[in-house]
């Protein structure tokens, strides 16, 4: 059902099912320190053109509003490179060069980076935006999702 919820949100633009995965989110995570700062996985700009949001901004947005923590959305997309349906090889050289951060952001090495997806799948994504943020000098980052792909229980 989880699955089919994220589809229907993704693939369906019910834009407010945002409310519903932040809510899971909040039951299902662990407390975070109050220094953290929630960052959404980019979604490729044509599907946020195509469905008129983006998705993982909203719901982390909600995220993070619900743990009174910082939303943080430093980290951009540079492509619209489509992940779906590509290989694992593929997924990882298209994820090394996705991201990138805005211009001017700092991190805190003392402050706690939690990075935020739906769906992780090959964890090329996850593993792209861990080595990034290290590299602006972040020294704890913590990666949440809500699914894991190939389905899991």
């Amino acid at each position: 059902m989880l699955a089919r919820l994220i589809d229907d949100y993704k693939f369906m633009c019910t834009r407010d099912t945002d409310k519903i995965i932040a809510r899971l989110l909040d039951d299902g995570v662990p407390v975070l320190p109050s220094h953290s700062h929630l960052i959404p996985v980019p979604t490729a700009p044509s599907h946020v053109r195509r469905r008129g949001f983006d998705h993982t901004y909203d719901f982390v947005r909600r995220f993070a509003a619900a743990r009174s923590v910082a939303f943080s959305p430093f980290v951009v997309r540079r492509h619209s490179h489509a992940q779906v349906g590509a290989s694992r090889t593929k997924r990882q050289q298209q994820a090394t060069q996705a991201y990138r951060m805005k211009k001017g952001v700092t991190l805190d090495p003392e402050a706690v980076y939690v990075v935020c997806d739906d769906i992780v799948t090959t964890g090329a994504s996850m593993a792209a935006m861990i080595t990034m943020l290290r590299r602006y000098g972040a020294s704890h980052i913590i990666c949440v999702a809500l699914l894991q792909q190939p389905w899991q229980e």
